[in-house]
């Protein structure tokens, strides 16, 4: 089956207020670490298995490396500009008014 990243991308983007595109990396884990922590209910999108996916998601953002993280189908950035976020509270300030995880997810 073929992906077809220009439909799906921004088909999740629009269904989905926070999305990170990951791959099986530690990188991911700390991404994905980081926001659950804010308690702000996300998806994640893996796209190891999918080169094409993978490729269209860098050619969406602009941005080669993954994770990818995208609040209301804005590019936000990698790990490092999440764990800065984190770092500082603008993570958090970023996905204030955003809906929560329901407890235990």
């Amino acid at each position: 089956m073929t992906i077809d990243g220009d439909t799906m991308i921004p088909c999740q983007l629009r269904e989905n207020d926070v999305v990170l595109y990951v791959t099986g990396t530690l990188e991911c884990a700390r991404a994905a670490a980081l926001l659950r922590e804010t308690g702000v209910r996300f998806v994640t999108v893996g796209v190891e298995t999918e080169p094409a996916l993978a490729q269209s998601v860098a050619e969406y953002s602009g941005w080669p490396t993954f994770p990818q993280l995208f609040v209301q189908a804005q590019f936000i950035g990698g790990l490092q500009y999440v764990e800065e976020m984190a770092r500082t509270g603008a993570l958090q300030h970023l996905l204030r008014d955003l809906p929560r995880s329901l407890p235990g997810n």
